[in-house]
């Protein structure tokens, strides 16, 4: 509803996806304004979520428990503000994934495909933790999809 939270929100994922130590810093900077802007902005809770993760997983984060804290409780935020958001429901299977909870973090992937049938990071974040849940052939299934679907996605 607010045009200059949409727009901190798209440079957000730009940097986001950028994924260089500065550039998640700024992510979160401007995916945390967009939320200051517009605190019901389920899109930049998941992201915002998602920007922590990564940061966390390259190891930039200094206190990486707190983060991941922090992160999870974006996730959840976003699936609180929009049930019906597949990108909200990618962002939480994708920090349950990290949290080791597979099964929870299938059930989320899986119900972001059910909103999208399209989303090919759901099915390559489902296929990943299929991989890491000893179910290497159905994970490998998922993660062609996600190649089907995104053939030249630098990120899948």
């Amino acid at each position: 509803e607010n045009l200059d939270a949409w727009d901190l929100y798209q440079r957000g994922v730009w940097h986001t996806l950028r994924g260089g130590r500065e550039d998640l810093s700024e992510a979160q900077r401007l995916l945390q304004r967009a939320i200051e802007l517009d605190p019901e902005f389920c899109l930049a809770h998941a992201y915002l979520a998602f920007s922590i993760w990564r940061s966390n997983i390259f190891r930039y984060e200094a206190n990486p428990k707190e983060s991941m804290e922090r992160a999870f409780g974006s996730a959840k935020r976003a699936v609180s503000l929009d049930s019906g958001d597949a990108q909200a429901h990618w962002a939480l299977g994708v920090i349950h994934m990290q949290r080791r909870e597979h099964e929870t973090a299938k059930q989320e992937l899986r119900r972001a495909i059910e909103i999208n049938p399209s989303f090919a990071h759901a099915y390559m974040w489902l296929g990943w933790t299929m991989a890491y849940d000893r179910e290497p052939e159905e994970g490998l299934r998922m993660l062609q999809e996600a190649k089907r679907l995104s053939p030249n996605d630098p990120h899948g």
